[in-house]
């Protein structure tokens, strides 16, 4: 009996959603105080570069993060939230949570339309239903999210390496091999104009 009533549940929600036209939702992320810097950077710019993986998929508008986190000690953390242009765009949803696992290397444990949050129906609702419309094994397995988490670490560990190099080299070649850049034309060097008193 439960499980119906939650499945007429879904269905009269995103009924609602599509009359009132509150159809966008959100991937939610809830990345520690010390991470949450390296993750809010790497969702913006691939929403704001047009080339950006999050921007070419056309279906993300627009992302947000609370910049106080909540809980205590170990606990706490931010929310981050990407947001979708439509719900019950399967299609496009899951496109969107495979770019941001493949692409970016982050996993969100849940999908919430805004309609919800509308409504103020969070998961300490009295109805106990859950408020997750699409969870992370919906459009991957657990299996193709491992490989694809550790294939970004090891593509994002050879780009720091090239990286290295690549600096490396640069010096070298402008002849600061010691890491400072070679003494050149400075205003230590021209004679100083002599100042004529009379």
């Amino acid at each position: 009996m439960r499980e119906e009533a939650y499945a007429n549940f879904k269905t009269d929600i995103k009924e609602l959603a599509q009359r009132h036209d509150k159809l966008s939702g959100k991937w939610l992320f809830y990345p520690s105080p010390e991470n949450v810097d390296f993750v809010w950077s790497l969702i913006v710019k691939a929403i704001v570069d047009e080339d950006g993986p999050l921007a070419k998929t056309g279906a993300v508008h627009c992302a947000k993060v609370a910049t106080t986190p909540m809980g205590d000690g170990d606990r706490s953390a931010h929310v981050i939230c990407v947001y979708c242009d439509d719900s019950y765009d399967e299609e496009a949803v899951g496109n969107v949570f495979k770019v941001l696992v493949k692409d970016l290397g982050q996993v969100s444990q849940s999908y919430k339309p805004d309609v919800l949050t509308h409504l103020g129906i969070d998961s300490k609702h009295a109805s106990g239903f859950p408020v997750s419309l699409y969870k992370r094994t919906t459009f991957m397995t657990k299996d193709d999210i491992d490989a694809a988490c550790e294939a970004f670490s090891k593509k994002a560990e050879a780009k720091v390496k090239k990286a290295k190099v690549k600096t490396l080299e640069d010096e070298q070649a402008s002849g600061a091999a010691d890491g400072f850049d070679p003494v050149s034309e400075s205003e230590d060097e021209k004679p100083r104009k002599k100042v004529r008193r009379g």
